[in-house]
């Protein structure tokens, strides 16, 4: 196996714990839904749901499925209407936003068992534009509302992208966000201390499925991986933020003990390579300097 083929299977495996995760997820947090706010409108939390939608939105595009990043961003815009209070949270609302999740669900399922039969992961055959449509013509108060919100641009199945890091505006003072995805414990700790003293906000982790969750959910600037990582490794990791967009302001820093290594060894090159040693503070001090 190449090293192309190698990276195909490393991101189809990671698509497959993507999807396995999200569907119970989903479905865990749609039960509650049923049994709390069906009947009961006071029940449902909005800003739960809000952070859930928002993290689909990101995350489902980021590993290549994008019709139901195109869902959440919907149900997003409708969240974002009841958060600000310039829409009354109804029960058709509220039925629109559990049809949707029900809808994400069948979609990722749908997509996990055509794998078991043809080995591709893919949504090309589900129809998923004329399902969603098909929940949206039962609630037309939400359609108009929609439409009215987002003006001549509204179409509910679009995406309105996030800004890119590198297009963020930041006030004086906030602080950069740092992310580091680790299986050492004290090179973990020592970059974190650096980190922190130059006055970035760390998150840390030894998940890489979690630091892309998080890097989706919340932004990100730089992010620290290494090698070995649970649910995938720290190549995969590299070569998901190197290859999407959505990432491109976000420096990526590979981070190795093996003293011989190179950055030939890498499918899909990180900004920078880092070798685990006695100028590690020094080495860290010229990235972030």
């Amino acid at each position: 196996m190449n090293d192309i083929e190698l990276l195909d299977e490393e991101f189809i495996q990671m698509q497959l714990t993507y999807l396995d995760e999200s569907i119970d997820k989903i479905a865990d947090f749609v039960d509650v839904l049923l049994d709390k706010s069906r009947e009961d409108i006071d029940g449902f939390d909005v800003n739960d749901t809000f952070r859930l939608v928002h993290g689909l939105k990101g995350t489902a595009g980021t590993y290549g499925f994008k019709p139901v990043s195109d869902v959440a961003a919907t149900l997003e815009n409708l969240l974002s209407l009841i958060r600000e209070k310039k829409f009354i949270l109804t029960i058709d609302a509220l039925s629109f936003i559990i049809d949707s999740l029900e809808l994400i669900v069948e979609i990722f399922s749908t997509i996990k068992a055509n794998y078991k039969k043809t080995k591709q992961l893919s949504y090309q055959n589900i129809n998923c534009a004329e399902k969603f449509k098909d929940i949206i013509v039962n609630y037309p108060v939400i359609v108009k509302t929609l439409f009215k919100s987002e003006g001549s641009k509204a179409v509910p199945f679009k995406v309105k992208t996030a800004a890119r890091n590198d297009e963020r505006t930041r006030e004086t003072g906030v602080r950069k966000r740092a992310v580091i995805a680790y299986n050492a414990r004290f090179t973990k700790n020592i970059i974190a201390k650096f980190l922190e003293s130059q006055n970035y906000e760390v998150f840390e982790t030894k998940s890489a499925l979690e630091a892309l969750t998080h890097i989706c959910n919340k932004g990100c600037d730089i992010v620290f991986t290494f090698q070995v990582l649970e649910k995938f490794n720290g190549r995969s990791l590299c070569a998901v933020l190197k290859l999407n967009d959505e990432f491109s302001g976000i420096d990526v820093v590979f981070l190795t003990s093996d003293k011989n290594f190179n950055q030939d060894q890498l499918m899909i090159k990180p900004d920078h390579l880092i070798i685990i040693d006695d100028n590690l503070e020094a080495n860290l001090n010229k990235i972030i300097k």
